[in-house]
């Protein structure tokens, strides 16, 4: 099956995905998009849906937006991040200051895409994350697996990284 960017989409499986947004129209879309190109799209309004639904049954991606009613984005994923659920996760936002985007990647999301944004640009993201076997990705997250065993700088100064 070819979504509507060209990319083929085996028959075989779909993947299972969540999308976490309380605006329905654009949460209809996003399925919908979603679904073309080989996801099995489930629509959730709300933070506490979402964990509750994130928690019974795996998922192969959770699309998320950060301003929800009842849980928002932020601590929905850091409370599943917790409950060691590795599906890689899309923060979808309005809130665009680089200190949000360090807040949500810090949390646990694995890619960040602000509002408004071109669907072609989120399909991009959504193959992209796609294409991480779940398996390396919670083997990284474990503490103590990051090969670097150096000290980190202060990231409020400039850092010249040499080239060799």
């Amino acid at each position: 099956m070819a979504g509507r960017w060209g990319r083929m989409v085996p028959e075989r499986r779909r993947c299972a995905s969540l999308v976490v947004e309380d605006e329905e129209l654009l949460a209809r879309l996003v399925a919908e998009v979603l679904g073309r190109e080989g996801y099995a799209a489930e629509v959730v309004g709300d933070g506490r849906g979402a964990l509750a639904r994130a928690l019974v049954e795996p998922l192969d991606l959770l699309v998320v937006d950060w301003m929800l009613p009842g849980l928002d984005g932020v601590q929905v994923i850091k409370r599943l991040r917790a409950a060691e659920v590795g599906a890689p996760v899309l923060m979808l936002t309005a809130r665009d200051q680089i200190e949000d985007r360090v807040e949500v990647l810090d949390a646990g999301a694995d890619d960040y895409l602000p509002k408004s944004f071109a669907f072609p640009d989120l399909l991009a993201r959504v193959r992209a994350l796609s294409r991480r076997p779940l398996e390396k990705v919670a083997r990284s997250s474990q503490k103590g697996s990051f090969p670097y065993r150096g000290p980190f700088p202060d990231p409020s100064e400039d850092v010249a990284v040499p080239f060799k």
